[in-house]
């Protein structure tokens, strides 16, 4: 999809009380990353319908996922669009030796919990001692 409208995708579905935090900025910063072949749009569609994205960018040999978007449709076939696009997403960056996959935070919630079928829950503090041994064997 284009720059522009993942951007609009994402403040519909982030529009709550505080506002989407996908910026001007944030989005030109994309544009830029994107430019560079350091970010990347995960997509899932069903049929023609857009029923999720993640975008990530790279950072070394780890891949952050800065944000997503799920579309939970009734009636749509699909049953869970984040975990349908989160599993092709790790599959992606495992085959082509992505050193490091950051799926954003866990919690105890039913929303959050799938993440942990998919990688390995790390604290904070070898997370990011893993992200800097990737950034440095680059």
């Amino acid at each position: 999809l284009p720059l522009k409208r993942v951007a609009e995708e994402l403040r519909a579905t982030h529009a709550g009380g505080a506002g989407c935090w996908v910026s001007d900025g944030v989005a030109a910063a994309w544009a830029a990353l994107r430019e560079a072949g350091e970010l990347f749009v995960f997509e899932l569609f069903e049929g023609d319908e857009l029923a999720g994205l993640d975008v990530a960018h790279l950072a070394g040999g780890c891949i952050y996922v800065a944000t997503r978007c799920g579309k939970r449709r009734p009636g749509a076939a699909l049953g869970s669009p984040g975990f349908l696009l989160a599993s092709a997403t790790c599959a992606w960056l495992a085959e082509r030796g992505v050193a490091a996959w950051d799926l954003g935070g866990v919690d105890g919630s039913r929303a959050m919990a799938y993440k942990t079928s998919l990688a390995p829950t790390v604290d904070r503090v070898r997370a990011l001692d893993a992200h800097r041994r990737a950034r440095a064997a680059r």
